[in-house]
């Protein structure tokens, strides 16, 4: 029991069961609680290499959805900068299309003028 208590804490240790009854009972139960705690050790092991393992898979997953999220972000900013530059050019069709409506409506006037100039004549 010695060597357990002073040692690295090997708990795959058990005390020799040998001798008068008493004695022989306590080293059982000793044993017993010692392979309690073995076991409790080593599922507590078991589960800390697991949570390990379910952080490195959250971490592995938040990184791609980061990397996702930035694509959408860049994809938006695409759409965004498309639409600003279809909405400029609706606008210069929009401006020509005046321009010409007022050439047509000039020309029109100005071949009515010389209409009525050449009929008053």
């Amino acid at each position: 029991m010695s060597s357990i208590a002073k040692g690295d804490g090997d708990l795959t240790q058990r005390i020799p069961i040998t001798g008068e009854e008493e004695i022989t009972r306590l080293s059982q139960s000793f044993n017993q609680f010692i392979s309690q705690i073995h076991d409790i050790i080593r599922e507590s092991v078991n589960a800390t290499n697991e949570v390990a393992s379910l952080g490195r898979e959250i971490a592995a997953m938040g990184s791609e959805t980061r990397k996702l999220n930035a694509e959408q972000m860049q994809e938006s900013d695409h759409v965004a900068t498309g639409a600003t530059e279809m909405s400029q050019t609706i606008q210069e069709i929009a401006d020509n299309a005046d321009k010409a409506a007022d050439a047509v409506k000039n020309a029109a006037t100005d071949c009515l003028s010389r209409l009525l100039v050449s009929e008053y004549r």
